[in-house]
């Protein structure tokens, strides 16, 4: 005689209750999923300045760059000037930056020069962008400024001091400089002492 526990069959929840138990213990037993395959980041070039125009050689640039998922944590950018007078490229390493602009003083130095400026994105797992952004202008030959010292001036001898005191101030220095770019102008100086560093 078969045992009823509450009105139900004793051995029937025996058998579904080793049912579920077998269940449990083979859903453990599946291999996990793979997680999914990263996602390449992306990367866009402001259309400022236009593609094809003749600028000066120092240009401001602005991208962005996109992870669907992830975030981008920075940029590899270079760029490739064309010397289309004397007929050769020279190609620029890629550099790193954390910046979404940066102004580059590209090199200009035949009659017309194109310039392929390129940017590429890395997102959080190191992954860089297959396809970098690109943006082609051109630039004229761009000439190195002169600059002149006006005091002191070659060979002069002056009493100084390591420190700087109420009656005595220091060297006067005083220098200029001119661009011979027509679109050219001076924006800043830098100054060295005894061959140290460079300090704009």
């Amino acid at each position: 005689m078969e045992k009823k526990f509450y009105g139900f069959n004793f051995s029937n929840i025996i058998k579904f209750g080793l049912v579920v138990f077998f269940v449990i213990i083979w859903s453990s037993c599946q291999k996990p999923t793979e997680p999914n395959p990263n996602d390449l980041p992306n990367t866009t070039l402001a259309n400022i300045p236009r593609d094809g125009d003749t600028l000066f050689a120092l240009q401001t640039l602005y991208w962005d760059g996109e992870d669907n998922d992830g975030y981008v944590k920075g940029y590899q950018y270079r760029y490739i000037t064309h010397r289309l007078m004397i007929g050769d490229s020279i190609v620029q390493d890629w550099k790193y930056t954390d910046q979404t602009s940066l102004t580059v003083a590209f090199l200009s130095d035949d009659d017309l020069n194109e310039q392929e400026f390129e940017v590429r994105a890395i997102d959080n797992t190191g992954a860089v962008d297959p396809t970098p952004a690109v943006k082609i202008f051109f630039s004229k030959r761009t000439y190195f400024p002169v600059t002149t010292i006006a005091k002191p001036s070659n060979n002069e001898k002056y009493f100084a001091q390591d420190q700087t005191s109420d009656w005595w101030q220091g060297i006067e220095l005083s220098y200029s400089a001119r661009d011979p770019d027509e679109e050219g102008g001076i924006v800043e100086y830098a100054w060295s002492v005894d061959n140290g560093s460079w300090h704009w």
